[in-house]
C-alpha cells in the first residue's frame, strides 16, 4: 500500500505517515472527495487508480487536538505502470506491506482504516477480479455471479467467531458494490445481501447458525429466487411491449432482452431482431444476441455497426437493455447504444429501454458519484433521458 509522509506545510500531523486523505467538502460525496484527493496528492488519474472497496466509516477522538474525526476509508487499485508525483502536502512516498504500518509513526487510526478495506482471501479477490474483467456477460448475469461469490464466501471463510465472519462478508459486499460501477444490479444485490447479513448476525449468535442463515439468504428462498422472479417479470414486460411482425433494432447484449424475445416467441409473436455487432469482440455481442434469438425460434441478423443508419430505416422500434438507470432517467448501456438512440430519435423511431428495478441508481448511491466523476467504463454509453420514450 502507498504511504505518504506529511510535510511541515499541512495543518495537522506534520511529519507522520498517512494514506491519501483530505477533509470532506460540502456538497461532495466521500468517494468523489477520495478521487479528487488522489489526483491532487499523487497525480494519479482515473485511468491509473480504480476504486475497489468502500469500508464502513468510523469515528475516533484525538485528545491532543480536541477533535473528533469521522473517517470514510476507501481502497483503490493502482495500475502497474502508474507513477506517483507528490504535491506540497507530502515530503516522500513509499510502498509498504500492511504490517509495516505498525513500525512507522503514522497518523492516528491508520491501521483501523486499512482493516476496513484490507485485502480479502486470494480466492475471493480472484472472483472479484473475474467479475471486474468480464466483458462478455451482461449486468444481470454478473449480478448472479456476485451473489454466488457471497454465498461461497459465507461457507468458505475460515473464522473463529460470527463477528469475524460478518466483518469479512461485509467487506466482500462492499467490494462488490464498487467492482463494476456501471453495472448497477451488482451493487443492488450486494446492498441487499448486506442488509440481510446485518439482520442474520443479530439473530444468530453462533458461527454454524450464521453460515446457515447466510446460505438461506442467498440461495433457498432468498435473493437468488427474488432475482429470478424479477427477471421473469421483466421478460414478460418486454414481450408485452412487442407486437406481431415488429422489426426490433438493438445494440450490445442483454440476457433480459433475450429472455423477453423468447417470451414473445412463446406468445406466438413473429418478431424479427436486428442486432448491431456492437464492437469487434469475437464473437460479437450482436452475434451472441442473434444466436440466442434464433434459438428461441425468431428471425435475427447481425448488422455491422457502420450500417446503423440503414438499419434504423428498416426497424419499427429500438429496444435496448440497461446497466444503470440514473435518477434523471438517463441510461448507461453498452456501446453503440448512444449512437443508436440518437439516430432512432432523429428518425422518429420509438426507443424502449428494458431495465427493471435493480438497475435504478438512488441519488445517494456511491456508484452514482463515480459516474458523475467520469468513471464510465470503456465500451459503455450514457443515453440522455430526453431521447428515451419508455423505460420498462
Amino acid at each position: 500500500m502507498l504511504l505518504l509522509r506529511r510535510s511541515a506545510r499541512v495543518r495537522t500531523y506534520r511529519g507522520l505517515w498517512a494514506g491519501v486523505s483530505g477533509s470532506l467538502d460540502a456538497g461532495r460525496s466521500p468517494i468523489e472527495q477520495a478521487i479528487q484527493e488522489i489526483e491532487e496528492e499523487t497525480s494519479l488519474s482515473n485511468a491509473d487508480a480504480s476504486p475497489v472497496l468502500a469500508g464502513r466509516p468510523f469515528g475516533f477522538v484525538d485528545d491532543e487536538l480536541s477533535r473528533r474525526w469521522v473517517v470514510h476509508p476507501f481502497r483503490f487499485k493502482v495500475s502497474d505502470d502508474a507513477s506517483i508525483e507528490l504535491n506540497w502536502e507530502h515530503l516522500e512516498a513509499k510502498w509498504v506491506e500492511a504490517a509495516e504500518m505498525n513500525r512507522l509513526s503514522t497518523v492516528p487510526s491508520l491501521f483501523d482504516a486499512w482493516s476496513r478495506v484490507a485485502l480479502l482471501p486470494g480466492w475471493i479477490e480472484a472472483a472479484l477480479d473475474a467479475i471486474r474483467e468480464n466483458r462478455s456477460a451482461g449486468a444481470a448475469e454478473l449480478a448472479r455471479q456476485a451473489l454466488d461469490a457471497l454465498g461461497s464466501a459465507a461457507q468458505q471463510y475460515q473464522t473463529y467467531s460470527p463477528t469475524d465472519l460478518a466483518n469479512l462478508l461485509d467487506r466482500t459486499a462492499g467490494a462488490l458494490r464498487l467492482v463494476r460501477p456501471t453495472m448497477t444490479p451488482i451493487g443492488y444485490w450486494a446492498s441487499r445481501f448486506h442488509a440481510g447479513l446485518v439482520e442474520a448476525h443479530a439473530n444468530f449468535p453462533d458461527l454454524p447458525a450464521l453460515r446457515s442463515a447466510v446460505k438461506s439468504l442467498v440461495k433457498g428462498q432468498g435473493l437468488n429466487i427474488e432475482a429470478d422472479q424479477l427477471g421473469d417479470r421483466l421478460a414478460d414486460d418486454i414481450a408485452d411491449s412487442l407486437s406481431d411482425g415488429d422489426v426490433v433494432l438493438t445494440a450490445s447484449y442483454s440476457s433480459s432482452l433475450v429472455n423477453g424475445f423468447a417470451r414473445a416467441a412463446g406468445q406466438g409473436k413473429r418478431v424479427r431482431v436486428l442486432a448491431l455487432a456492437s464492437g469487434r469482440e469475437t464473437p460479437s455481442f450482436g452475434r451472441r444476441t442473434a444466436d440466442a434469438v434464433r434459438s428461441a425460434g425468431l428471425g435475427a441478423s447481425v448488422v455491422p455497426d457502420e450500417e446503423l443508419p440503414a438499419a434504423v430505416e428498416r426497424a419499427d422500434l429500438v429496444l435496448i437493455g440497461a446497466d444503470s438507470v440514473l435518477p434523471d432517467g438517463s441510461v448507461v448501456n453498452g456501446a453503440p447504444s448512444g449512437q443508436l438512440v440518437e439516430y432512432a430519435h432523429s428518425a422518429g423511431l420509438p426507443v424502449i429501454v428494458a431495465a427493471g428495478p435493480t438497475k435504478r441508481l438512488a441519488a445517494t448511491d456511491p456508484t452514482l458519484a463515480l459516474l458523475r466523476a467520469g468513471r464510465l467504463e470503456t465500451g459503455f454509453d450514457l443515453v440522455p433521458a430526453d431521447l428515451i420514450d419508455v423505460i420498462l
